[in-house]
């Protein structure tokens, strides 16, 4: 009824969360005074109009930031009134949240509450994709079939002349401009590979190169090694092909995806810097999945075992020399650039520098 989105009480929601003490005294910060007194404000400005059952219905849905919003209203003497607004919660339970299945939660949502309130769907739904978008939508997602299921009435994307919902549509991102769906014809292909001990590689056209990264895991090395792709090849549209299935859901949603904020702190850190990285000028590309060692012939394979064999070269040079000059682990690190969790790897398998305890003396020897 306020017209105020979930986003912009975050900080009410976190002091409401309490603490694990429980005489603990709860006490509002600056921004979640501010965020009260805006729900004070809308509280005296704000309104409802009476339901004309002889109109039609409309579902409005407004492109607003962080996450969509609708309303169900009705045009009446060239202006809308507002029957209620839709909300989704603050808290989403996906990692990532991508724009176009919040639209379509919102429009389950506005279906439900008109089936409540008049016992049928609304007359129309307007929503904030043209033509080609919607398309698109039709096309690609199952979210967005779902949630249009059995409805019978209009699907538009042309908002009336109201300064409420002008002021709304001043917000435009829906769907990703830059991530493509589809090969892009003519794209140079690049091929990236990671190693679950911090080591990523990336080969292509223009660019070929080893990475060392503070990784934990593969998936986080290759989502560096996709992040570089992008920064090395920004003037360029590119395709990528990667052998994490993992990493290539996430690039592909995440250009306009919400992150949840309570992700491991690397993850999160990572996930935003491919969305910087995506959201700055930047050339249109693809990514997709390859399975990764299935000796098929191909030229998609055999650039997959390039980048593959990437890592391994610099692993292996670092074995080869530790058993040559059997150098400790910071030399390693230093010469090999390797992460810290390698290195002690090659030295502890390293036979001639494992430490074998002395005997101890027998009683009564001197020492």
């Amino acid at each position: 009824m306020l017209g105020i989105a979930t986003y912009q009480l975050t900080h009410l929601y976190q002091t409401l969360q309490g603490d694990s003490t429980l005489n603990s005294p709860w006490q509002l910060t600056k921004e979640a005074e501010a965020e009260l007194r805006l729900v004070e404000k809308m509280l005296q400005q704000r309104h409802a109009s009476q339901l004309q059952l002889q109109k039609p219905l409309l579902l409005f849905i407004l492109p607003t930031p962080n996450s969509p919003r609708g309303l169900l209203g009705q045009f009446i003497d060239k202006s809308v009134t507002v029957i209620e607004w839709l909300f989704l919660p603050n808290q989403t339970v996906k990692t990532l949240q991508v724009y176009l299945s919040l639209i379509t939660q919102i429009v389950t949502m506005g279906r439900h509450r008109s089936k409540m309130l008049m016992g049928y769907d609304p007359d129309k739904i307007i929503v904030p994709l043209d033509s080609q978008q919607q398309a698109t939508a039709w096309e690609m997602s199952t979210a967005w079939q779902i949630a249009f299921a059995d409805f019978m009435g209009a699907i538009d994307n042309h908002y009336p002349s109201d300064k409420i919902l002008q002021f709304y549509k001043i917000h435009s991102f829906i769907l990703p401009v830059i991530t493509h769906h589809k090969p892009i014809p003519g794209g140079q292909t690049y091929f990236t590979d990671s190693f679950s001990k911090g080591c990523t590689a990336i080969y292509g056209p223009k660019h070929t190169q080893t990475i060392m990264t503070s990784g934990v895991s593969a998936q986080c090395s290759e989502l560096i090694a996709v992040i570089q792709v992008l920064q090395l090849t920004a003037s360029d549209p590119i395709n990528i092909v990667c052998d994490s299935a993992y990493v290539v859901n996430v690039a592909s949603h995440i250009e306009t995806a919400t992150i949840k904020n309570t992700l491991d702190p690397e993850l999160l850190n990572l996930f935003l810097r491919l969305q910087t990285t995506i959201g700055s000028p930047s050339s249109p590309f693809h990514i997709s999945h390859i399975r990764s060692h299935t000796q098929l012939p191909g030229p998609l394979s055999l650039g997959n075992d390039k980048a593959d064999k990437l890592i391994g070269s610099v692993f292996q040079q670092a074995q080869a020399s530790h058993a040559l000059l059997h150098q400790n682990t910071s030399a390693l690190t230093r010469m090999f650039h390797l992460p810290r969790s390698q290195a002690p790897a090659i030295v502890q398998a390293c036979p001639t520098c494992q430490h074998v305890p002395g005997v101890a003396p027998m009683e009564g020897c001197n020492p």
